[in-house]
């Protein structure tokens, strides 16, 4: 799913977003997984692609790290999805997910794209998730 970061960050951050999907109630009922495609038992949220680069405060040294989660249900139940993108930028909008090392001081929805895979009879949302961590002094 990931690869290790330098500073240790990229991990802990993905880590943190997983765990925390699960106390969101329109998240009730989603299977969360990191496999390549999705898996039978639907509504499912997918770590698609994580991307972290170098990224500094100035006096300190961080990771920009953009995360893809997707979000499918059967067609005919886009409202779930949008039940679910709209609890989690409340939540990013809300207190920095909690990591051991590092801290992050943005955590937005920079990105949504919609997209139907009739022939599976998907509903898909990908959302691009983008975190600055502060990972120390430099």
């Amino acid at each position: 799913m990931t690869s290790a970061h330098p500073h240790g960050a990229l991990e802990p951050v993905v880590e943190a977003l997983v765990a925390s999907l699960p106390t969101l109630p329109a998240f009730a009922g989603f299977t969360v997984t990191d496999r390549a495609s999705f898996p039978d038992e639907l509504p499912a949220a997918r770590v698609a692609a994580v991307r972290s680069e170098p990224w500094s405060t100035g006096s300190s040294a961080g990771s920009r790290t953009t995360l893809t989660l997707s979000l499918a249900t059967r067609t005919g139940s886009f409202g779930s999805i949008h039940n679910a993108c709209s609890a989690l930028s409340e939540r990013l909008a809300g207190d920095p997910l909690s990591l051991s090392s590092g801290q992050v001081i943005l955590q937005e929805i920079s990105g949504v794209t919609r997209n139907q895979d009739a022939a599976r009879g998907l509903e898909i949302a990908d959302l691009t998730l983008t975190f600055l961590i502060d990972c120390g002094d430099l």
